[in-house]
C-alpha cells in the first residue's frame, strides 16, 4: 500500500515545459547528468536544488532493484513564477561485473529520454559515465562524467577533533564543464555544491537531498 501511494504521489498531473539546468535526475546523479545507478528498493529521496532564479524540489523513489520512478516540481523564474512538474522513469537494463561490463540503464524524463553508462575504473577509484540524451523536438546530445569517493578526513586541532562528511568529487561536461562536491553527513542526508558552465557564464547551483526506505 505504501508503494502504491508513493508512485501515486509522483505521477500525478504532468507538464511538457523541460527543466532548467541543475540536478534533475534524483540523489544518484552527478550534477546536471544523470547515471546508471538505480535507488534500493523502497528508498525514498527528497531533494532541493537551485541554480540561478530556478528551483526544483525533486522526489524519486525505488520500486525495485531495475527500476525508479521519480517527479520534478520546477520553478523557472523563482518560486514566485509558474511551476510545472516533470515525471521520469529510469530501469536498469545491465548489471556492472568486476571485468569490463558496464551499468547500463534507459531513462525518460518528462518526454525526452537518454540512455547512460556507469563503470568503476582502476584509476585512482574513478567512476566513470558517458550517456546520450535525445530529447522530443529531434536533437542529441552526448554526455560524459567522472566521479570519486573520498574517505573521511578527521581534522585535529589541539584537543578538538573534526570529521569532514564522506565526499564525492565530481566533474562532468555537458554542454559546458560542470564541477563540484556532494558532502553525505549521514545515511539519510546529504548536500551538493557546484559550479555549471564553469568555463563561460558560470553558475552556481546548490541543494540537499534526504534519503530514507518506506
Amino acid at each position: 500500500m505504501k508503494k502504491v501511494v508513493v508512485v501515486m504521489a509522483l505521477l500525478i498531473c504532468f507538464s511538457v515545459t523541460p527543466a532548467v539546468e541543475a540536478n534533475r535526475f534524483g540523489s544518484n546523479s552527478l550534477l546536471t547528468i544523470p547515471t546508471a545507478d538505480i535507488l534500493p528498493q523502497q528508498n525514498l529521496s527528497m531533494s532541493y536544488h537551485m541554480i540561478d532564479d530556478a528551483d526544483v524540489v525533486g522526489f524519486s523513489y525505488g520500486l525495485n532493484e531495475k527500476v525508479q520512478v521519480g517527479a520534478n516540481l520546477v520553478w523557472n523564474d523563482g518560486l514566485d513564477g509558474d511551476g510545472e512538474i516533470d515525471p521520469s522513469v529510469k530501469v536498469n537494463l545491465l548489471e556492472e561485473n568486476n571485468e569490463f561490463r558496464p551499468e547500463v540503464s534507459l531513462g525518460v524524463f518528462d518526454r525526452d529520454y537518454y540512455l547512460v553508462a556507469s563503470k568503476n575504473t582502476n584509476i585512482a577509484g574513478i567512476r566513470a559515465h558517458a550517456g546520450l540524451f535525445s530529447y522530443e523536438y529531434g536533437d542529441n546530445e552526448a554526455f560524459v562524467g567522472v566521479s570519486k569517493v573520498l574517505n573521511p578526513v578527521t581534522i585535529s586541532t589541539g584537543s578538538n577533533n573534526l570529521k569532514m562528511p564522506v565526499t564525492t568529487v565530481m566533474g562532468e561536461y555537458n554542454e559546458g564543464l560542470n564541477l563540484g562536491a556532494k558532502f553525505r553527513f549521514t545515511d539519510h542526508i546529504s548536500a551538493d555544491l557546484g559550479v555549471v558552465d564553469a568555463t563561460d557564464e558560470s553558475a552556481l547551483t546548490l541543494g540537499i537531498n534526504f534519503e530514507n526506505k518506506f
